[in-house]
């Protein structure tokens, strides 16, 4: 019932014993299944039955066709004194080469089973997505207790395809040495082209022999951490048991021309080692960084490399190495003007990557001033272990030789530990650091961080990645305003938020994911005090309503200071602002509590039009004084209107340090102020406006003829 029979024959019984057999034989329209019920078994090793009885697991038999001739005695003719040949056609088949091994699923073969020997010639057929063409199967001697099963495969695949399929069978050492690798899933389909010889024993434990080349056609690979490109690869790289064992590549890197040679080494160790030659250019620093140094870095420079993949041996983990030099030569690198830096000539550049079971090293050296490493488990987002940045003059060839003021007054260390890495489960994790700073000068970084690292959109679904960040800065300053040791912890995942705590100022700031969305600072607290002037003998006074004329320079000149350093900006520049204070204070000063809301310029085609930021607020200190007011600043023109109120004059006199003989008086005052800058940059000389004031009840105590 599960296959049509067609038989003819005849067998001759001799009268010593023995016989002959002569038997044709034709089956159509079975299932591919019973196929070995249709074989001598009886004299077929057990092995071999039971590879026949694993192997197909369903399909169809299209057609067979069998003849037997000979004596009895030397049934099935391996010596060649008879014949036995079974052809078959089978179609749609699920068929195992190995236990271990993923199924062959559609595949259509011609079956040859002649004297002790089988054969599988496939012509279609697919195995966890790899398409199989022109596969051949051979077991040499059925009978024979230990059986060898003789494989030759081509098949064409891509490459996430094909180390899917090594991973599952007995090549998955293989796919192990490649597992740095990520391969970019063409829509045209097939960027390899494998052909492998194998000797499988199907008996014990012996390894297989294996020879075969795997051949790259216009494959796009790179290498997961940290990402490197390698576009349009061709070449071809050979195998054998021992895994890679040698090959030459070429395609482009960074865009750029690169090639690479392996070999193979056996000492200490099963290794493949290889050399490559590229150029790396900016394009190659952003990716390696995933930043934007388009406006600091041009040109290009000759890179050279190494690269060994070491197989697993003995207690010795699998470990693949990378190193990467060069002494960017022919390249420019400019520095933000925070940073004061000029371009760099013949500067040492060295990258280092390590690749183990379960985690990525990386080391990187820049001429003799700045040192990183980092490191990353699979479970957690890249971890910065140190990145040290010395910006001695006397280390670094300057080609302006004028005095500079550097980002950094002393060295910049960051360090991490295994207690502060935060397990990150989503895989759009980036990094996580703990970092520590001596001196962290903000008027600096701004620029920098503009044009580096502002310039994502925190809204691009792409770059929707997590970020965690743990920063200690000793000292850190604002344009000359000292907020003493501060403390931050950074972390973006859908905003970018940034708490931070410190001796004079504690709150939190919040950079929404959608940009029309208002950043928002709060304060909890905000006590800002002036650095001192070197040059200046006399200290600021603790009262600041009314600043005598040498404060009034000193503040001033810090004033001038910060507008050097923003003088570029613009009213359109900045985003909208949601500011809140709780407890402000400047110097010994006590200011209370201040709220500030920004709103810049819908952008247009009039650039003129653009410039421009609305400003509303409340300045107030309970039971004591409210300031609300309102303001245009457009064009480095600041415009702020408002009104006063108090209910108690002389307590408010008493507060800001000022002689009056109101006493027990109401305030009310409106004011209108401009002047020709920025709204920090507020300079009493160049003040334009009028106050109107109202007193309502209380009286003027008596004065002494003393005064």
């Amino acid at each position: 019932k599960n296959v049509d029979i067609y038989s003819l024959g005849k067998i001759e019984y001799f009268k010593d014993g023995g016989g002959y057999l002569e038997i044709s034989t034709q089956l159509q329209n079975g299932n591919a299944k019973f196929t070995p019920h249709f074989l001598p078994v009886g004299v077929m090793s057990k092995n071999g039955v039971r590879y026949l009885d694993n192997s197909i697991r369903s399909g169809e038999l299209v057609k067979a066709n069998a003849i037997v001739r000979g004596s009895f005695d030397n049934y099935p003719y391996i010596n060649g004194d008879g014949i036995f040949d079974v052809q078959a056609k089978i179609k749609n088949v699920d068929f195992k080469f190995l236990e271990s091994w993923p199924p062959l699923k559609e595949l259509t073969a011609s079956l040859r089973f002649h004297a002790d020997s089988m054969d599988i010639f496939a012509t279609h057929g697919n195995i966890e997505g790899i398409k199989i063409e022109k596969t051949t199967a051979r077991i040499p001697q059925l009978s024979k207790v230990d059986n060898n099963l003789l494989l030759d495969i081509h098949a064409q695949t891509n490459g996430s395809d094909a180390l899917k399929f090594l991973s599952r069978t007995s090549l998955k050492n293989i796919a192990e040495q490649l597992d740095f690798l990520k391969f970019s899933n063409k829509n045209s389909g097939a960027d390899l082209s494998t052909s492998l010889y194998m000797d499988i024993p199907l008996k014990g434990n012996k390894p297989a022999q294996i020879d075969g080349d795997i051949v790259f056609v216009d494959s796009d690979v790179s290498i997961k951490t940290p990402y490197i490109p390698f576009k349009k690869l061709n070449g071809k790289i050979k195998l054998s048991e021992r895994g890679l064992i040698g090959g030459k590549l070429q395609g482009q890197l960074w865009l750029q021309p690169f090639k690479l040679t392996l070999k193979s080494k056996t000492t200490p160790f099963d290794s493949i080692v290889g050399e490559f030659k590229s150029k790396i250019s900016t394009t190659g620093i952003n990716q390696l960084s995933g930043l934007s140094f388009n406006d600091y870095i041009s040109g290009e420079a000759t890179i050279n490399g190494k690269l060994r993949i070491d197989s697993p041996h003995k207690n010795i983990p699998r470990k693949i190495v990378i190193d990467i030099q060069s002494n960017l030569q022919n390249m420019d690198i400019h520095f933000p003007d925070g940073l004061s830096k000029a371009p760099l000539e013949k500067t040492p550049f060295k990258l280092s990557i390590n690749i183990l079971e379960d985690h990525t090293l990386i080391e990187s050296f820049f001429g003799h001033s700045v040192t990183f490493s980092a490191e990353k488990y699979k479970s957690n987002p890249l971890l910065i272990k140190s990145l040290a940045f010395d910006p001695s003059p006397a280390k670094t060839k300057r080609i302006n030789t004028e005095p500079a003021e550097y980002l950094w007054k002393s060295n910049l260390v960051i360090n991490t530990t295994e207690n502060s890495i935060t397990p990150l489960t989503d895989d759009k994790s980036i990094f996580n650091a703990n970092i520590q700073l001596q001196t962290l000068n903000i008027d600096s970084w701004m620029p920098l961080f503009n044009q580096v690292v502002s310039a994502t959109d925190l809204s691009d679904s792409k770059t929707n990645s997590r970020v965690k960040i743990n920063l200690n800065a000793s000292t850190l300053s604002i344009f000359g305003l000292d907020l003493g040791a501060m403390q931050f912890d950074i972390e973006k995942n859908k905003d970018f938020a940034i708490n931070f705590i410190g001796d004079k100022a504690t709150g939190n700031i919040i950079f929404p994911a959608q940009t029309k969305n208002p950043v928002e600072i709060n304060f909890k607290k905000l006590h800002i005090t002036q650095q001192k002037d070197n040059k200046t003998d006399k200290e600021p006074s603790p009262k600041t309503a009314i600043a005598t004329s040498s404060e009034q320079k000193s503040d001033e000149k810090i004033l001038n200071k910060t507008d050097q350093l923003v003088n570029k900006w613009q009213a359109s520049d900045f985003p909208a602002l949601k500011i809140h204070c709780d407890s402000c204070q400047y110097n010994q000063q006590l200011l209370g509590s201040i709220d500030l809301e920004t709103l810049p310029s819908i952008k247009s085609t009039n650039q003129s039009d653009n410039n421009w930021t609305a400003i509303k607020g409340r300045w107030y200190f309970k039971k004591l004084f409210q300031i609300k007011f309102s303001g245009l600043w457009q064009n480095h023109q600041t415009r702020i209107q408002g009104n006063v109120n108090s209910d108690n004059f002389d307590k408010l006199n008493e507060f800001w340090d000022l002689s009056s003989g109101v006493k027990k008086s109401k305030l009310t005052a409106s004011f209108l102020f401009r002047w020709p800058n920025a709204p920090w940059d507020f300079n009493m000389s160049q003040l334009d406006g009028e106050i109107t004031t109202n007193l309502s009840s209380g009286y003027i105590e008596e004065i002494s003829a003393q005064g």
